[in-house]
């Protein structure tokens, strides 16, 4: 490796200040500046989700907790219509598209409830306390607020709002979301189109994330990203948390304040995967709500048909709205619903035999339940079959890798243990829950998977549509372990007050005073294993964002792909390039942020990608411009007028770098004039064409 590329993570540090091209300074810009992009960001993930549920009438608490689950499905779906009808993907329209829905469901829902004689939705469904007290509404919103912060925090410390974050996932994203606001199409059908662009047609590919931060930019998708990194993280995984939390211990208060504090400080979720895999990660922060959707429709009885109906909808879009954001995250929400459907069934089955109903009613319920368990199978063998080939071996071994996917993952071995610990009482205690033992096996099933995707045991293809990485099990791993954890520190809490009581005389003659009771313990025991684990491990998270950030956490063999002198001459490149500017260069450089940064085109926006036979020919023979007259041609088809070069290439040994290998670390003088430079980046005017 060379020796500029070898030390290159040593000067990538907090850069000083560069104005941009509208006005903001290049890592100079705070989060109080990006506060537009925050607020756009929460509110186009709760405002959708929040007017369907008024719609279907679902006025409670854990509703309005699980809004983005049907703000992102809702969303993903229009974002599919507006591809086919050719409506232009921009804020006006989608807003005014989600009151419509709104509108529709609300009319639907009335003639139902009049007409069909569906009840009426409720207020409150019974057998799951949602709609309590004002104390238990600000318990749950104390600890939503409280767990938004701890997983905030660290991420505002480690990110800098205009900063792009530069790996090889993130690339591909920001490309994506600029080419969605380019062509105003967020549709999974068509966004491939970005990397295959003579194809007659693209294959699918998910694009909830790119379709949310599209509505999100206001300037450069760059900020617009960070802010909704910051939200998801922030808002929509806490709130999730509450809301599965109060469904699945609704006897017990605490648990809905405690959840979202614990869940907000495991490593794997929503720090590790939130700092890259962007599509993934907002799949994964959707599926507690989804799961509270799925316990609310399948809770008895009290809530009257309608509510069952508006719940089983709220599902089915929540679902919708995982899948479109990336596929894996459907399939592991099937993992981890799989053992409460089951269990659901057969138990039905169980007390219709009971009550003396036709023995087929029960063997149609128990055959609905294989038919479940084998469709799901399906899918995920199905998924690893198709990857088999490129199979990979996990290197942490069996051991290692159910440990790391039961503890969260966290590199720090401060607080693990006890984290293990609080798993165990959490988990014996839901064994004595009939309703909540299904979670338990959730968190097994995905435990071992992370194991085995961190094995190299012969059947770890299973994990093939995870890309064998036992992150993408460790992160939804953490729902689990997030509400197991809380119910121990629950019980450990409500032991403690008993005890409490017997030698408190008062509290055996006030009970009003035993709530409070538990609520302060309870918070006394967050507060403990809060400073037991460094703060829920802050300064790992926030290392691990200021890493991601600036490129220090790269191997050595993959180099870093932008430098801050680099940086700032892509933001001037806002200035000095016309509109209309095309732009040809390695993707393997900072080209492709060239085109999320400024908007100005560029030949290969992507790593890998099936080009044009004109792009193509660039790639391999724009070092023979003077001797090969296809390549002025090319050109000018193309309409490229500029070239970026690099002699310190990103994973310079990659494969894909074949594709690209014509395009020199220098321009070939004569016929290329120097428009601008960073580091070891320059831009030049071409001009050998005539």
């Amino acid at each position: 490796m060379r020796a500029e590329s070898a030390t290159r993570a040593d000067h990538i540090v907090r850069p000083r200040a560069e104005a941009t091209a509208r006005g903001r300074y290049f890592g100079a810009m705070t989060w109080l500046a990006a506060i537009p992009e925050i607020t756009l960001a929460f509110l186009w993930l709760f405002l959708p989700g929040v007017a369907v549920v008024l719609a279907l009438g679902l006025r409670n608490l854990v509703a309005v907790l699980a809004a983005p689950v049907l703000s992102v499905g809702l969303l993903s779906a229009l974002a599919v219509v507006f591809g086919v009808v050719g409506i232009a993907w921009r804020p006006l329209p989608v807003g005014i598209a989600v009151v419509v829905v709104a509108a529709l469901v609300l009319l639907v829902r009335r003639f139902a409830v009049r007409r069909a004689g569906i009840g009426p939705v409720a207020t409150a469904d019974a057998g799951v306390r949602t709609h309590g007290s004002g104390v238990v509404v600000g318990m749950t919103l104390l600890g939503v607020v409280a767990g938004g912060l701890i997983a905030a925090v660290p991420i505002a410390q480690g990110l800098l709002p205009d900063l792009p974050p530069i790996s090889w996932d993130q690339v591909f994203h920001l490309s994506a979301t600029r080419f969605v606001i380019e062509t105003a199409d967020a549709s999974p059908f068509a966004i491939q189109r970005m990397s295959q662009p003579d194809a007659a047609s693209v294959p699918f590919y998910p694009a909830a994330w790119h379709g949310l931060v599209a509505l999100v930019t206001t300037d450069s998708v760059v900020p617009a990203t960070n802010a909704a990194i910051l939200v998801v993280s922030g808002a929509v995984w806490p709130a999730g948390l509450a809301a599965l939390a109060r469904t699945i211990s609704p006897g017990r208060t605490t648990v809905a304040l405690i959840a979202p504090i614990v869940g907000a400080g495991f490593f794997a979720f929503p720090t590790f995967l939130m700092g890259w895999a962007w599509p993934n990660a907002l799949a994964v922060a959707l599926i507690p709500g989804t799961l509270a959707a799925v316990l609310m429709a399948l809770a008895r009885p009290g809530g009257g048909q309608g509510s069952r109906v508006a719940w089983v909808l709220a599902a089915l879009l929540g679902l919708g709205g995982i899948g479109l954001a990336h596929p894996n995250g459907a399939l592991t929400f099937g993992i981890m619903v799989t053992p409460l459907i089951v269990a659901a069934l057969v138990g039905a089955a169980y007390r219709r035999a009971r009550q003396g109903a036709p023995t087929a009613q029960a063997v149609l319920l128990g055959a609905l339940a294989v038919a479940w368990c084998a469709a799901w199978w399906f899918a995920i063998v199905v998924s690893g079959r198709q990857l088999a080939d490129t199979s990979t071996q996990g290197t942490a071994g069996m051991r290692a890798g159910l440990w790391a996917a039961l503890t969260g993952g966290s590199t720090s071995t401060r607080g693990t243990l006890l984290l293990a610990v609080l798993i165990g009482v959490g988990a014996v205690v839901m064994l004595w829950q009939r309703h909540a033992r299904w979670l338990l096996v959730s968190l097994a099933a995905l435990v071992a998977l992370g194991g085995l995707a961190d094995s190299s045991w012969s059947l770890n293809w299973i994990t093939a549509a995870w890309f064998w990485d036992p992150w993408r099990f460790r992160a939804p791993a953490a729902i689990v372990s997030a509400v197991v954890i809380a119910v121990g520190l629950a019980v450990i809490a409500q032991t403690v007050a008993r005890a409490s009581a017997r030698v408190v005389d008062r509290l055996r003659t006030d009970e009003g005073m035993h709530g409070p009771l538990v609520t302060a313990i309870s918070g006394a025991l967050v507060v403990g294993l809060v400073a037991a684990t460094g703060g829920l491990w802050t300064a790992e998270r926030r290392t691990y964002f200021w890493d991601q950030a600036r490129g220090v956490s790269q191997p050595e063999s993959t180099g870093s792909m932008l430098t801050t002198p680099e940086i700032a001459m892509i933001t001037r490149l806002g200035d000095t390039l016309p509109d209309d500017a095309r732009v040809l260069g390695s993707p393997f450089t900072g080209t492709t942020l060239v085109y999320a940064v400024t908007g100005r085109n560029v030949v290969f926006p992507n790593f890998s990608g099936r080009w044009s036979a004109d792009a193509a020919h660039l790639g391999l023979h724009l070092a023979d411009i003077h001797q090969d007259p296809r390549v002025c041609e090319a050109l000018d088809t193309l309409g490229v007028g500029y070239l970026y070069t690099d002699t310190n290439v990103y994973h310079y040994a990659h494969p894909f770098q074949s594709q690209f290998v014509g395009i020199p670390g220098e321009a070939p003088q004569p016929g290329f004039e120097l428009l601008d430079e960073g580091g070891s980046a320059r831009v030049y005017r071409i001009t050998a064409c005539g």
